[in-house]
C-alpha cells in the first residue's frame, strides 16, 4: 500500500487556469473521491496523476518516490474510465491477460491469472465473450479486472459508473468498494454523483473552480460542512439569507429561526449577513418532535409533491416568506395535497449557519477528520 501526496498542483490551458495549487494526501489503502460539478478540474487532476497530462506546477509523490518524474508507461497505475476502453478484438479473458503479457508474463500463466480475476468480478462463465457481447456492467467489470490484474500501486477511476443504469450502478459501486478494501489499494475515484461519493469513500475532496474547498469523511461533510458550497452541493437543503438579528450564545435569532450556536469561529455581531441551510430530512411536522427545545414553528402551503420511492419531498411556500423542502416517509398517511396547509417544526440544531460573504461556517468545533484546503501560494 502506498501513500499519495500532491503538492501545489496547477494546470493552465492557455490563459485558463484549470487547477490552482492543489494539495492533498491520500493515505495508504484509502479511497478518496474527487467530487464536484462539471468543469471543476477533477478529471484534469485525475489525468495528471495518471501521467496523461503534465502539471504546469507542483509535485506528485508516492511514498518517497517523485511520481511525477516517472514516465506514464512506467507508472504502476490501474485506470478505469467511463467508456470502458476495452479492446474490441479481444475476448474478456484476452482483455485482462493482455497487460500481464505486455509485462512479460508467460501467456498461459497470464491467462490463468486473468481467469482468477474474471472469477473475482463474477464473470468466470463469460471469458470467451467479446466486449460487444457483454452488457455495460459486465464490460466495466472486465475493465476493473484488467486495471487490477497487473497489481498497480494505485487505482484511478474516472466516472466509471456514469454510463450505467441506476440499479447496476448501485451493485457495481458496492463491488468496486469491496474489492478495493480487500486489496487495500490506494484509490482516487472521480465522480459528480454525490450518492456514489458518500457511499464509497473514506474521505471526499469537494472541488470548485480548480480548487479543493473542503476534504473530510462523508459523515462530516454531510452533517456539518465547514463551507457553504459543500452544504449546497451535498444533500438537499433549503436556503435562507438575511441578517442575524441577535446573538446570545449558545442561541442566535435569524428571522423566525432560533439558531443553536454552541461556539463561534470568530466574533459575530447582530446585523451580520448569514446564510442558514436546513436539510429536508431534519425538519418535522408539528406534533412529531417532542421535547422542550426552543424550536422554530413555521406554517406554509404545499406547492408541489415529488414521490421519490422511500420519501415524498414537499415543496412548501412559507407564510413567513421563502420556501422549504420537507421530506416525509412515503408510507406516512399524512401526505399533504397541493394547496394544503402544513405546520413545520425546525430544531435549532438542524440549522447550518454560514457567513454569507466568506461562505465559512459560524460553528466552532470542526471535526479533526476535516481539512479546509487552501491553494498553495
Amino acid at each position: 500500500m502506498k501513500q499519495l501526496r500532491l503538492k501545489g498542483i496547477s494546470k493552465w490551458f492557455g490563459s485558463f487556469q484549470a487547477l490552482k495549487g492543489i494539495g492533498m494526501t491520500v493515505s495508504a489503502g484509502e479511497l478518496v473521491s474527487l467530487l464536484g460539478p462539471s468543469g471543476c478540474g477533477k478529471s484534469t487532476l485525475f489525468r495528471i496523476i495518471a501521467g496523461l497530462e503534465r502539471a504546469g506546477e507542483g509535485e506528485i509523490w508516492l511514498d518517497d518516490c517523485n511520481f511525477g518524474c516517472i514516465s506514464p508507461q512506467k507508472r504502476k497505475v490501474g485506470m478505469v474510465f467511463q467508456n470502458y476502453a476495452l479492446f474490441p478484438n479481444l475476448t474478456a479473458l484476452g482483455n485482462i491477460s493482455f497487460g500481464l503479457e505486455v509485462q512479460g508474463m508467460e501467456r498461459e500463466k497470464a491467462r490463468n491469472e486473468a481467469r482468477c480475476w474474471l472469477e473475482k468480478v463474477g464473470l468466470a462463465s463469460l471469458e470467451k465473450r467479446y466486449p460487444h457481447e457483454l452488457s455495460g456492467g459486465q464490460q466495466q467489470r472486465v475493465a476493473l479486472a484488467r486495471a487490477l490484474a497487473p497489481k498497480p500501486e494505485i487505482l484511478l477511476l474516472d466516472e466509471p459508473l456514469s454510463a450505467l443504469d441506476a440499479s447496476v450502478r448501485t451493485i457495481l459501486r458496492n463491488e468496486i468498494r469491496q474489492i478495493q478494501q480487500e486489496l487495500g489499494i490506494t484509490t482516487i475515484y472521480v465522480t459528480h454523483d454525490q450518492a456514489e461519493a458518500l457511499a464509497m469513500s473514506d474521505r471526499i475532496a469537494v472541488m470548485k473552480n480548480g480548487e479543493i474547498v473542503e476534504m473530510a469523511t462523508p459523515q462530516n461533510l454531510y452533517r456539518n460542512p465547514a463551507n457553504l458550497f459543500t452544504a449546497e452541493f451535498i444533500g438537499t437543503a433549503s436556503r435562507f439569507d438575511g441578517p442575524l438579528l441577535s446573538v446570545s450564545p449558545p442561541v442566535g435569532q435569524f428571522g423566525r429561526f432560533t439558531l443553536l450556536l454552541p461556539g463561534l469561529t470568530y466574533s459575530v455581531q447582530p446585523g451580520m449577513p448569514v446564510t442558514v441551510m436546513i436539510r429536508a430530512e431534519s425538519v418535522g411536522l408539528a406534533g412529531d418532535i417532542s421535547g422542550d427545545r426552543d424550536m422554530t414553528m413555521l406554517q406554509g402551503t404545499v406547492q408541489m409533491n415529488n414521490f421519490m420511492g422511500n420519501i415524498v419531498r414537499c415543496n412548501v411556500g412559507l407564510f413567513q416568506g421563502g420556501t422549504m423542502l420537507v421530506d416525509l416517509p412515503a408510507e406516512d398517511e399524512r401526505i399533504f395535497k397541493v394547496g394544503e396547509k402544513i405546520d413545520i417544526k425546525v430544531p435549532p440544531e438542524a440549522c447550518l449557519v454560514y457567513d454569507s460573504k466568506s461562505g465559512s461556517s459560524l460553528l466552532r468545533g470542526v471535526p479533526q477528520a476535516r481539512e479546509i484546503i487552501k491553494p498553495a501560494v
